[in-house]
């Protein structure tokens, strides 16, 4: 009987160890009830069977734990890219739309121009929105997506507002014109507040 709490706690301190391989949003989530769960298997496998009812309840486990381990370390390195590289891909989306909105296609027909000049502006608002909530630290990546934008921008209004002259649609201010500049310029006002967010923090850590 002596020999029941140090197995016990052997088994306990095991199962930690393969919790802590778990990504720290699922152990924050589940790891104590998985444990506790685990404890009491462990106290109805000694009362059941001693040494044999653990081994037989490791043999259950391991599997298990090892199935669920990899499954959700897949599922947090998607979930890490996805957010990560979110941006960029509303970046490419945006330029892509609004490149496409200066094919022949585009160029001939006022509805698909129109079209392709929303969808472009919206992943703009979109890619402004997803940086003002990443972290201040990566203000480096926000800035250079929002040059590369506003580059590549530089090309395309020109040619957009050629194409709004032919299709009757006023050059200057204009309700779409008003619709692509406001969510275009969302994304160096993003730019700005996340440089302050910076320095602002490393100023309060040097105080």
């Amino acid at each position: 009987m002596k020999s029941a709490p140090k197995i016990l706690e052997l088994s306990d301190k095991i199962y930690r160890a393969f919790l802590r391989l778990y990504p720290e949003s699922h152990r924050r989530e589940f790891g104590e009830p998985m444990a506790q769960l685990f404890r009491d298997q462990c106290r109805d496998a000694w009362s059941a069977g001693h040494f044999a009812g653990l081994l037989r309840l490791w043999l259950r486990t391991l599997p298990d734990v090892g199935k669920t381990l990899v499954v959700e370390q897949i599922a947090a390195i998607e979930r890490n890219i996805i957010m990560k590289h979110f941006p960029t891909l509303l970046l490419i989306a945006g330029l892509a739309l609004a490149f496409l909105s200066l094919s022949p296609m585009a160029v001939h027909s006022g509805p698909i121009f129109v079209l392709l000049t929303i969808a472009s502006s919206l992943a703009n608002l979109g890619k402004a929105f997803v940086e003002l909530l990443r972290p201040a630290c990566e203000y480096g990546w926000i800035l250079f997506r929002t040059f590369v934008l506003l580059f590549c921008y530089a090309m395309i209004l020109p040619a957009w507002a050629h194409i709004k002259v032919k299709f009757g649609m006023p050059a200057g201010i204009d309700p779409l014109g008003f619709f692509i500049m406001t969510f275009l310029f969302a994304n160096p006002v993003v730019a700005a507040i996340k440089v302050g967010q910076h320095f602002m923090k490393n100023l309060h850590l040097k105080r």
